[in-house]
């Protein structure tokens, strides 16, 4: 250190040091700022994720919430509401269904339940496409469906439509089992066409195998049956067809509940509304008075419509045909249920897809419910909604 007039004069060496030290607080100030930035990144990063979890567990909880709702939507005891089209047909689940279907029908009258058979299901499917590419509902040569050299009973079931077409689960079934109508239990004989009857529930069948196959506005099923029934000479029709089994229950017109049935459908459909982002209707009693005439109309005339017109207006309806387990209580929803399930499986302009539209439409405020019941166990259920 020089001096000079009794002054200190800062060398070179003072202010390098003083550079040295500036350039240390400016370094310490830019790391100080990048960890204030970094903690800042970090913490933001961390926010994010935390909302990211958030939505997730949000989205989770929605999707479970929804899954419950589906599953509410489409589970009841008495009705299974499944039905396919070409193309999403899940031929397993489909099987797996009607051996319910036929297996609940045999217990009836008390005869043993069958057994899906995958030689049967084979020769079912085979001869299902057969048909339908011919377009014609023909029998097999018996030789042709032979399992290990042994005869196999033979039902074939055919539907048509402009629409596309799709199957409900149980139809075949139901359709062959209808002929119970013109069979004598006590003769053995029959006054019309019964031999599906008798097949579905011939005692000593015991396995089966289902098949199905569409083709341009046709659809065919085919079930086979092991051993097969009908045409064994080694035993009699009255051995082999029992009369249903004596019930001690009411029937479903008996069981049947108006009030709670309205009050249930009206949960349902709004449901559903909830689903899709509408609001919730309100049940209307004059609305129901008009349903209920739509029903007895429908029911003589075998004709529906997506629409009615009420005092010179027109309003949207929904309506649909159920089959009924006997003696099953219909509890209400299982139509509107049915509806709105089968929207995604037909075609833009299809009644079903109309009507499922009606079901969520964010117009409507009011909704009545009326109820027809064709026979001991078909159900007509109708909705007709405040608008058009």
């Amino acid at each position: 250190m020089g001096c000079t007039g009794g002054k200190s004069v800062p060398t070179n060496d003072d202010e390098n040091k003083r550079e040295e030290e500036n350039r240390k607080q400016i370094d310490e100030n830019r790391k100080k700022e990048e960890m204030k930035k970094a903690e800042e990144s970090k913490e933001k990063a961390e926010e994010a994720e935390a909302k990211k979890k958030a939505e997730e567990q949000k989205a989770k909880k929605k999707a479970e919430e929804a899954k419950n709702n589906e599953n509410d939507l489409t589970k009841d005891d008495n009705i299974e509401v499944v039905s396919y089209t070409e193309d999403n047909m899940n031929l397993e689940k489909l099987r797996e269904l009607e051996l319910n279907e036929h297996n609940y029908l045999r217990s009836l009258h008390g005869v043993p339940p069958l057994t899906l058979n995958t030689k049967l299901n084979d020769i079912a499917q085979k001869y299902a496409k057969i048909i339908a590419q011919k377009k014609v509902m023909e029998h097999s040569k018996p030789k042709d469906r032979e399992l290990d050299g042994q005869y196999v009973g033979e039902n074939l079931y055919m539907k048509m439509s402009s629409a596309k077409l799709d199957y409900i689960c149980g139809d075949m079934s139901k359709s062959w089992y209808s002929e119970i109508k013109d069979y004598n239990f006590e003769t053995g004989e029959s006054t019309g066409v019964t031999g599906h009857f008798t097949q579905l529930v011939w005692k000593d069948s015991k396995e089966v195998g289902f098949g199905i196959a569409f083709n341009e506005g046709y659809l065919f099923t085919v079930a086979n049956y092991f051993p097969g029934g009908n045409f064994n000479m080694a035993t009699t029709f009255k051995e082999q067809i029992l009369p249903p089994l004596p019930v001690n229950e009411k029937s479903c017109k008996d069981l049947f509940n108006l009030e709670n049935a309205k009050q249930r459908e009206l949960k349902i459909i709004n449901l559903i509304r909830k689903e899709n982002g509408a609001g919730d209707l309100e049940l209307d009693e004059n609305l129901s008075q008009h349903a209920l005439k739509f029903a007895e109309e429908t029911a003589k005339t075998r004709f529906r419509s997506t629409a009615q017109e009420i005092n010179d207006e027109y309003h949207s309806v929904s309506v649909i045909e159920l089959n009924l387990r006997r003696g099953a209580e219909y509890k209400g929803g299982e139509g509107m249920k049915k509806i709105y399930n089968n929207r995604k499986k037909t075609d833009a302009d299809d009644f079903t897809t109309m009507m499922s539209n009606a079901l969520v439409n964010r117009n409507y405020k009011k909704v009545g419910f009326g109820y027809y019941f064709v026979d001991e166990t078909k159900l007509i259920v109708y909705a007709v909604f405040d608008g058009y």
